[in-house]
């Protein structure tokens, strides 16, 4: 069976590349988007209270998260598209995997070579677990950086300086 799971992962390689890729990017690339939008804290308070005063968004994302931050905003809006977006590609990739087989005709190979079809099924489970899991390590490391950078007091996306040095231009990153 792990060699079925090797061949799988093999041959499905550049459809994990296709989707794991992209989500990455995505979701790092969130929080500088967000800074360069929303530039100061007037906007970003703005922005906050239109959301809060949106009953759609609160039903699709959730409750606003405290304190109001690009890290944080980041977190409670693209977790929703997060598990969106995964959902789709296990449904995707779990199809492939274990019908893609029977169309291709080779499923009768392999079980005419003393596979069952059960081990057939198992393999192909194993594979979307495992892409499951690897989609999940990633999303928590890229949230785990965000939370990180949302807790400290006065931190700020823009210049990777306090909050109350981004805009004097005192900020010894600069």
């Amino acid at each position: 069976m792990l060699n079925l799971i090797q061949i799988h992962l093999r041959t499905h390689r550049f459809f994990l590349l296709a989707w794991l890729t992209p989500f990455t990017l995505f979701f790092a690339s969130m929080p500088s988007a967000y800074s360069n939008s929303y530039t100061n804290a007037e906007s970003l308070a703005k922005v906050r209270e239109q959301m809060s005063n949106s009953f759609g968004l609160v039903v699709i994302y959730g409750k606003i998260p405290e304190p109001f931050n690009y890290a944080t905003w980041t977190i409670w809006e693209t977790t929703s598209w997060g598990f969106i977006l995964a959902a789709i590609m296990g449904l995707l990739l779990g199809s492939s995997v274990s019908r893609g087989l029977e169309e291709s005709g080779q499923a009768e190979l392999l079980q005419s070579n003393g596979l069952s079809a059960g081990e057939l099924r198992r393999a192909a489970l194993t594979v979307t677990i495992l892409t499951s899991v690897l989609w999940g390590v990633q999303a928590e490391r890229i949230f785990s950086i965000l939370q990180d950078q949302a807790r400290e007091p006065g931190y700020s996306l823009l210049r990777n300086c306090p909050t109350s040095h981004q805009y004097d231009h005192t900020c010894s990153g600069e």
